[in-house]
């Protein structure tokens, strides 16, 4: 039997993303939101009749009549899936899934920085559509108990305590709203949120919620069998992708001659049968602690009403952290971005190709501009994807890549990633190293556990999740090929 490990690449924002297959989904609306901040478990806790948990923040994706595969449209979401295996030819080899790794970039966010750093267009921070962002998604905090238990606190001797119950902190962004004015020795002072709204700069809104909450279940589709609810056209319909069997009493158990995996006496949320990675980004904590609902739902669900369902999740201090190429952590990862656009092959390409003269030409006639912005690429998406308004000169995407949308983002889109693929894409396998060497630790114990022996004291993880950014997929994608991501996407 061959006992296949899996690395799978899933974004839910993410320009021109190729995930073929069609798996209708009609996603339910969110019920349980749940948060984080760096040291805390939070949770929030939504009434299950109502309709809609986030009334205010639109959702609709009704303004534009078309929109870029980026948005993650549900229209979109719904056409995105699991590939199926393709068939074995070889009649004598059998295939058995073991262990899946998963990385995903976060849902639909706010802009990542404020003005004046962060530049648009002419008038972008000035008006009330594009320059004031309110947000309903909250993040919601309890301090840590000391057991995991509830009513079962325990004092220094071990004897059980009675315990308060559960009570939660609601984290708001609203206590310097931009109408306040504080007034000092020095004069007036106007006070006001970077997005002079409710809204974290980069924080996850509630598109990007229903976004990670349907990645959630098409994992579930793919990796999970559970007999009769599980339609013919999904993966897990094939016997070799169940990577849980939910119709077997021990669904964890691997093959005879397969290394541990997991564990089956623990839950199928709990280490070791998952592992949860994200950085310590509030968008990137909460589209893996979404996607996770999506994906173990039920089994949440189950919990009972005297235990609370604790999900590790491992992160460090942002600035040091490896899920993107981190220059502070490498200096040499700099010096190989800083050669790529000193390359003549950058400045051939900037300079001189079509696609650099054609949107120079538009940004210079259109806006008065000599120089693409940096963020115009980021500024367009925000601006399209949460129905606000374009400037007249950008508003006509539709999908054909004659537009000026299309023209000005995929030269930004060109320009971005040229580093990731230079020079056979030495700064994405020197800046991802580090990550490569997590995931790999993993699923080197799996297929050659003789050499790679677990050094934790548990078994690999069944399947291990990775929450990050399009800086973490495109630069892991970069490292495999330009035959697997040409870097226009």
């Amino acid at each position: 039997m061959l006992l296949q490990p899996v690395l799978l690449v899933w974004g839910s924002s993410l320009p021109r993303h190729s995930q073929a297959a069609s798996t209708p989904l009609i996603p339910s609306p969110p019920q349980h939101a749940v948060a984080s901040d760096s040291d805390t478990t939070s949770a929030r806790i939504q009434n299950i009749m109502d309709p809609d948990p986030f009334p205010e923040e639109d959702k609709s994706y009704t303004k534009y009549s078309h929109y870029p595969p980026y948005c993650s449209t549900p229209q979109e979401m719904d056409k995105r899936a699991i590939p199926p295996l393709s068939n074995n030819d070889d009649t004598t080899v059998q295939t058995q899934l073991v262990h899946v790794t998963a990385l995903i970039r976060h849902g639909s966010r706010t802009p990542f920085a404020g003005a004046p750093s962060y530049k648009c267009w002419n008038g972008y921070w000035e008006s009330q559509d594009t320059g004031v962002w309110n947000c309903d998604l909250l993040t919601y905090m309890s301090p840590p108990a000391s057991t995991k238990e509830k009513g079962k606190e325990v004092d220094e001797h071990g004897n059980l305590l009675d315990e308060e119950p559960d009570f939660l902190f609601e984290k708001r962004y609203d206590a310097l709203l931009p109408e306040q004015t504080a007034t000092g020795i020095s004069g007036s002072i106007q006070t006001g949120n970077i997005l002079n709204g409710t809204c974290q700069m980069g924080q996850l809104l509630a598109r990007g919620y229903e976004q990670e909450l349907s990645n959630g279940k098409h994992l579930r589709q793919a990796y999970f069998y559970d007999g009769d609810n599980t339609a013919d056209e999904h993966a897990a319909a094939d016997p070799r992708m169940r990577l849980w069997d939910l119709t077997k009493e021990n669904s964890s158990v691997p093959p005879h001659d397969a290394s541990i995996i997991g564990d089956p006496t623990k839950a199928i949320f709990q280490e070791p049968n998952l592992k949860y990675r994200a950085d310590d980004e509030q968008r990137t904590l909460m589209s893996g602690q979404v996607l996770l609902r999506g994906l173990f739902g039920p089994e949440l669900a189950a919990t009972g009403d005297d235990e609370t369902a604790v999900i590790k999740l491992h992160t460090a201090d942002y600035n040091v952290d490896v899920l993107t190429p981190n220059e502070k952590v490498c200096p040499r990862v700099g010096e190989l971005r800083s050669e790529a656009y000193a390359s003549d092959e950058y400045k051939s390409w900037a300079l001189t190709s079509i696609e650099a003269k054609t949107t120079k030409s538009l940004m210079k006639v259109k806006f008065g501009i000599d120089e693409v912005p940096e963020d115009i690429l980021d500024c367009m998406m925000t601006t399209i994807c949460t129905d606000r308004n374009l400037p007249d000169a950008l508003n006509d995407y539709d999908g054909t890549g004659n537009g000026n949308f299309e023209v000005v983002s995929d030269f930004a889109v060109e320009n971005f990633t040229f580093p990731y693929k230079y020079n056979d894409g030495a700064y994405s396998k020197l800046g991802m190293g580090p990550l490569w060497l997590e995931i790999m630790s993993n699923i080197l114990q799996i297929v050659d556990s003789t050499n790679h022996p677990t050094t934790s004291g548990m078994p690999p993880p069944k399947l291990a999740l990775f929450s990050g950014h399009d800086t973490t997929l495109m630069p892991i994608l970069a490292t495999l090929g330009e035959q697997v991501w040409s870097g226009k996407e």
